[in-house]
């Protein structure tokens, strides 16, 4: 089987997607002088020959085009001649900056170069267009008109903003702030848009003077753009994906409702290299690329998976704090294109569902709603005087994945640190080569433990090592009324996350360090019914 990410994460399945990456490569042209290759759609056409991957985009056809205006933005002119490197000096090249009118931060940091002159001349080829600081604000507003037409899309600002914040690296963020200020001062609409995506999506130490830009300018009376509300804004609707141990690749996507309009992102995971994101696409069309998701796990044999909110925002938690595993130039852009958007929706994954509610996914033809059976287990932390243990009663269905969430919630734990499950088939939890662990959520808790008297081991936070035995005192046809899973008793309530263990935390609890809470049935329900 091909390699289907490297001919589908190579653009953004939709029109505006295009049109966007198109109108700022214009931008990023007149920057560098080099046209970055956005768009090309045949990536290394080698991949034919390579072994399976866990794949992919399905292929989508481009969204319907608009009647937006296509005319492409004129390109930023690249104002600062670099002089042939055997005629001048880093000296030279920093006095002409300064005659240029260049801002303050740009010369800053052009006097970190020292004497390489050559890499001077490359950053100030890649990043020089000053003529004085109004022009140089004026000329980049330019590109923001287009998103002050009505009926434009917040998505498609915050992709612009993205792309072209991608150019900058950490140290670049005085010159961001001061193209800001700069844009501030010319008093245009242009810069709402600019302040209120770089705001959403911009780096950390911008968003601050971002938002005291657009304060600053609607106080001024300077009208607000129709899309503000979006930024960074919508709706949960689903979640779902698959994982292939075998390449120690996941798929997660996340459908979303961002002004009215069902959006999906896609992003790969690669645990091999820190379970970074690998490849991102955005998606406009959720139903048409579920079912086409649907397809290529079945074509690959992997378990199509539908994920609670807490799944998913587990997974998504996750991927978002380790470094960017794409390898590829294009899909190094593509990623820091959308990343940032999905980055700033991530509230919108992991907060209650009474906050943001998501309605049931839809079910595979596979899958059924009614619990017919259930698995009643009695879970005790081992090592724990007197024991703290908890009775529940699971669908026999459940993959050991949701047996994970079930457990977290009967003993309180936040979910921060590493699990598995101990079986007599082997170790399962997050699928890792390099610990041998295979895929809990593809094996279920019939499989595992499928009698009374069946047992197994959970173990939490290999730090502290907190070892749970499960042991199945039954296996019963599931009784008309009650919601599944549920806890039916329990003894004690859970330690504290990172306490040390069960003798330090029971060290603690002797010295009075920690006063131990309170067991409740009722609330351990209550979140199981929420996740």
């Amino acid at each position: 089987m091909t390699n289907l990410l490297s001919s589908q994460h190579a653009t953004t399945g939709t029109a505006e997607g295009d049109r966007v990456l198109t109108a700022c490569e214009s931008c990023i042209t007149g920057w560098s002088g080099q046209r970055p290759n956005w768009h090309h759609r045949g990536v290394d056409q080698r991949a034919g020959g390579r072994k399976r991957h866990l794949s992919l985009v399905p292929d989508l056809p481009e969204s319907a085009a608009t009647d937006r205006d296509e005319t492409p933005l004129r390109a930023v002119s690249t104002l600062i001649p670099v002089p042939p490197l055997v005629e001048a000096t880093a000296d030279d090249l920093r006095r002409r900056l300064a005659e240029s009118g260049a801002p303050q931060p740009f010369l800053d940091h052009a006097a970190r170069f020292g004497d390489d002159v050559e890499a001077l001349a490359v950053w100030l080829r890649d990043y020089g267009p000053v003529f004085s600081e109004k022009q140089w604000a004026g000329d980049l507003l330019d590109h923001w008109s287009q998103f002050l037409v009505p009926g434009t899309d917040a998505i498609a600002a915050e992709q612009f903003g993205a792309a072209f914040l991608a150019m900058y690296d950490d140290d670049s963020v005085g010159m961001i702030k001061h193209l800001i200020a700069e844009a501030v001062e010319t008093g245009r609409r242009e810069t709402v848009a600019m302040a209120r995506v770089f705001a959403s999506v911009g780096p950390i130490a911008v968003r601050s003077a971002a938002l005291a830009a657009v304060e600053q300018l609607l106080a001024a009376e300077v009208p607000d753009v129709e899309w503000a509300d979006d930024v960074g804004a919508g709706r949960l609707l689903s979640a779902y994906g698959w994982s292939d141990p075998a390449q120690s690749e996941e798929m997660l996507v996340l459908d979303f409702e961002i002004a009215g309009r069902p959006r999906s992102f896609s992003v790969l995971l690669d645990h091999s290299r820190g379970s970074g994101v690998k490849a991102c696409q955005l998606h406009g069309e959720i139903g048409k690329t579920r079912r086409q998701f649907e397809v290529r796990a079945t074509i690959a044999g992997l378990p199509f998976m539908t994920y609670t909110r807490t799944q998913a925002g587990n997974i998504l938690a996750a991927a978002l704090v380790a470094p960017i595993a794409a390898r590829r130039a294009d899909d190094i852009e593509q990623v820091n294109a959308l990343l940032p958007l999905l980055r700033s929706r991530e509230h919108l994954v992991v907060v209650p569902a009474a906050v943001v509610p998501m309605p049931p996914a839809p079910t595979s033809p596979r899958q059924s709603t009614r619990v017919s059976r259930v698995h009643r287990l009695k879970v005790t932390l081992t090592h724990t005087r007197p024991p703290i243990w908890r009775r529940l009663e699971v669908p026999s269905t459940a993959t050991l994945a949701e047996l994970h969430d079930i457990l977290q919630v009967a003993f309180g734990w936040a979910d921060s640190h590493l699990w598995m499950f101990e079986t007599p088939t082997g170790e399962y939890g997050r699928p890792d080569p390099e610990m041998g662990f295979m895929d809990a959520g593809r094996i279920t808790l019939a499989d595992a433990a499928p009698d009374a008297g069946s047992a197994l081991h959970y173990v939490y936070d290999f730090g502290d090592d907190w070892r749970h035995s499960i042991v199945v005192e039954a296996v019963e046809a599931a009784a008309v009324g009650p919601r599944y899973p549920r806890c039916t008793g329990g003894r004690r309530a859970a330690p504290p996350e990172d306490s040390g263990g069960a003798e330090t935390y029971e060290d603690l609890l002797a010295a009075g360090s920690i006063v131990a809470g309170r067991f409740s049935a009722a609330a351990i329900n209550e979140r199981l019914q929420d996740s």
